[in-house]
């Protein structure tokens, strides 16, 4: 008898899990008091994720934000245009004036007031 496929997605690998801050922080405080593999065999998280976790102790536990979330840091491109508060201004600056705002208007402003960019 064949067992059920794991999931409709993909019946042939399992899902899978996220763990949130408060959990990673949890595992971090047993971890001083249990292995590794202690912690894998009593919550099944795989040893893979408690190693990576102890390796990043210091910043899951110094992490301020919201326990819910999954992540360190935001994900993102970091930003490379220079000086993009000015061009936000600028952008404010000229929709405020009804004007009309287009690529152009903002290749000009970078280009008279970013000359080395």
């Amino acid at each position: 008898m064949r067992s059920p496929p794991r999931s409709k997605i993909s019946p042939q690998k399992k899902p899978r899990r996220r763990y949130n801050h408060a959990k990673k922080r949890e595992m971090i405080l047993k971890m001083e008091s249990a292995s590794t593999r202690q912690l894998e065999a009593e919550t099944g998280i795989p040893n893979s994720n408690l190693a990576r976790w102890k390796q990043q102790a210091d910043a899951i536990l110094n992490f301020e934000g919201n326990m819910k979330r999954f992540h360190l840091h935001g994900a993102g491109r970091p930003n490379c245009i220079p000086d993009s508060d000015g061009l936000e201004i600028f952008m404010h600056k000229r929709r405020d004036a009804e004007k009309a705002l287009t690529c152009t208007h903002l290749v000009n402003f970078l280009k008279r007031n970013n000359k080395d960019w």
